[in-house]
């Protein structure tokens, strides 16, 4: 049998903490953030609205991302490692759960929750995380940009 897909794509919905809204994921890989589509799944790829690659899964599991200098990797249970230790996964009941390196969970695991995931989709609910993460920070992947949440906006 061929090798799965390295990113299936399901129609789910990212519920984010303090986000206005949710961010939908349609069935056909178009994500929409504000009822606007602002980046789409295309095979391994989750491309910007212009069709630009944000982040590519190879076969091997080994993500690339825009203008990060490290590539995080799939293990063989669908967790992405992120180098030092530190890992992140959507769990089956589609919580998002962020272990730093000392292998404690960090203190933003959970707050982030995918409605209507399916396990297939794992990877991909994964890559749009840290797409997410990209957007709202400098592109860089290690395991403190991963494991901590965006700085708030100063008054």
């Amino acid at each position: 049998a061929p090798p799965a897909p390295p990113l299936a794509v399901a129609a789910m919905k990212m519920m984010l903490p303090k986000a206005k809204g949710p961010v939908v994921v349609k069935a056909d890989g178009t994500v929409e953030a504000n009822d606007k589509p602002v980046m789409k799944f295309v095979g391994a790829e989750l491309q910007d609205k212009d069709g630009k690659a944000v982040a590519s899964v190879a076969a091997d599991g080994t993500v690339t991302l825009e203008g990060a200098n490290k590539s995080p990797k799939f293990n063989a249970k669908d967790e992405l490692e992120v180098g030092d230790g530190a890992k992140m996964f959507v769990t089956d009941a589609g919580v998002l759960k962020l272990v730093n390196p000392d292998g404690k969970e960090d203190k933003d695991s959970g707050k982030v929750k995918f409605v209507g995931f399916k396990p297939s989709a794992r990877r991909a609910a994964t890559v749009l995380v840290l797409a997410a993460l990209m957007v709202s920070g400098p592109p860089k992947v290690s395991a403190t940009t991963v494991t901590s949440a965006p700085p708030a906006h100063k008054k």
